[in-house]
């Protein structure tokens, strides 16, 4: 089992680089086995895995005929939904853990998300405004670089994964039951006393922005951005691809932290984006990748994002 801890070439499947450490690969670290324990790991399935996303990027059909050979598809499916539904915006690439079942038998990846604090329109910085970035209403702008992101854009795929929607939409996914799922969480620590410790603790935090904490409130928060996310996905996002009227193109594919386009993420990045802060024009493709951190503001925390990219 391996885990995709940073942003990197490698974690986003697109032009990875050469493994030489036996623990850890550009921005994956293996997690199972202990590798302090039998100091080794088998990296196979997980190598064969990402070099294939690179090279069938580029190739419609080896893509399709073969990605169920390296990735639990059904699995992949599920991720894909469930990311979008809570839009999940920092586990699309990055914050996964891939695990192979058994090597000698199935050597097929598939995929669990970790640590979700960036979604249901939180931002990546405490904040208490909100930025178009973090609307229940955002559409599906952000899915570039998992490596089942072009079943997306193919139309066979892509109405298997509508279809697959729709039928969670009559189960887990129904906005009452997810509502639901909510609200009985939040009476349960209201019951227990665990809601007023928590607002006592982190009420004025700089995590909260400094505001005051009141479950309540967020729960009101919640079931709105969750009713209107359902709405939108359900008329915007998880609709049948037909020949008259097939999705859109996606955006073009960028790797975080890579500003100017080039295909690396360097000081040359760093450069562009103090040019903007600075005044300089460039653009709209390029001022897009400006806003590294996602919080709808180009300035020095971009700067900040991308060294921290640099620096792993």
């Amino acid at each position: 089992m391996w885990l995709a801890a940073t942003w990197s070439r490698t974690v986003t499947m697109s032009r990875p680089l050469k493994r030489s450490n036996p623990r850890r690969w550009d921005g994956f670290e293996v997690e199972y086995p202990d590798y302090d324990e039998i100091l080794r790991a088998d990296w196979t399935a997980l190598e064969n895995a990402v070099w294939f996303a690179n090279r069938a990027d580029s190739h419609k059909d080896v893509f399709l005929d073969s990605i169920g050979d390296y990735f639990d598809i059904p699995v992949m499916e599920d991720y894909l939904i469930f990311i979008a539904t809570l839009q999940a915006l920092d586990n699309e690439s990055k914050n996964i853990y891939y695990a192979c079942h058994d090597i000698q038998e199935n050597p097929r990846l598939t995929m669990v998300p970790w640590d979700l604090d960036i979604c249901m329109g939180q931002a990546y910085k405490p904040s208490v405004n909100r930025g178009e970035n973090d609307i229940p209403e955002r559409p599906l702008d952000w899915i570039y670089n998992l490596p089942m992101a072009n079943l997306w854009w193919y139309m066979d795929p892509h109405n298997k994964i509508v279809a697959r929607y729709k039928e969670l939409r009559e189960t887990v996914l129904s906005t009452e039951n997810l509502v639901n799922r909510y609200r009985s969480a939040i009476d349960e620590l209201e019951n227990c006393g665990a809601a007023a410790r928590e607002e006592d603790r982190w009420s004025g935090n700089s995590d909260l922005a400094g505001k005051t904490l009141d479950l309540s409130e967020e729960m009101d928060y919640v079931e709105d951005w969750l009713r209107r996310r359902m709405a939108y996905l359900d008329e915007n996002v998880f609709i049948e691809m037909t020949e008259e009227h097939p999705d859109p193109e996606p955006d073009p594919q960028f790797l975080p932290g890579d500003v100017n386009g080039d295909g690396e993420v360097n000081l040359a990045d760093v450069n562009v984006v103090i040019d903007i802060i600075l005044g300089g024009t460039v653009d709209d493709a390029t001022l897009k990748r400006a806003d590294v951190n996602n919080d709808n503001e180009i300035n020095i925390a971009d700067v900040n994002s991308i060294i921290d990219i640099i620096l792993g």
